[in-house]
């Protein structure tokens, strides 16, 4: 596998994951959890276009920040400190916004969504540090 195939298959894998594994969060633990605390300024439906443009951007951003820095360095844990760091910082960001400027926005959907995006953010660049390693190995016995 070349390079350019191993990055391709980091982002895939990086995107794939992040999405399954939020969906799932969304549809069973973080939509009614929002619904009971905001409601009433929540769509009945998502827009899942919508959605579609974060998941890229963030999955680019889990590769370039967190997965490439931990396959140079030969280190799992480098994926997943990275991937922590990013994760805490990127929903912390959307959560503390959304605690000052919307009603009904609380303390507990701050802390459950940081701690989730801290962990969902970390364990996908682990996925994608795994896929990147054997992109290597692969490219190397070429």
């Amino acid at each position: 596998m070349d390079k350019h195939s191993s990055d391709v298959a980091m982002y895939i894998a990086v995107l794939a994951s992040f999405a399954i594994i939020d969906g799932a969060w969304i549809a069973f633990v973080a939509a009614p959890m929002f619904r009971d605390a905001v409601g009433p300024i929540m769509l009945q439906e998502p827009k899942l276009l919508a959605a579609v443009p974060f998941y890229a951007i963030y999955a680019w951003g889990i590769v370039v920040l967190a997965v490439r820095p931990s396959l140079t360095a030969s280190s799992s844990r480098t994926a997943l400190e990275n991937g922590g760091v990013l994760g805490l910082t990127a929903y912390a960001t959307f959560e503390f916004t959304s605690l000052a400027i919307l009603q009904g926005w609380t303390i507990a959907l701050v802390i459950v969504d940081v701690i989730w995006g801290t962990l969902l953010t970390a364990v996908v660049a682990f996925i994608g540090h795994k896929v990147g390693m054997r992109g290597l190995k692969n490219h190397g016995s070429s």
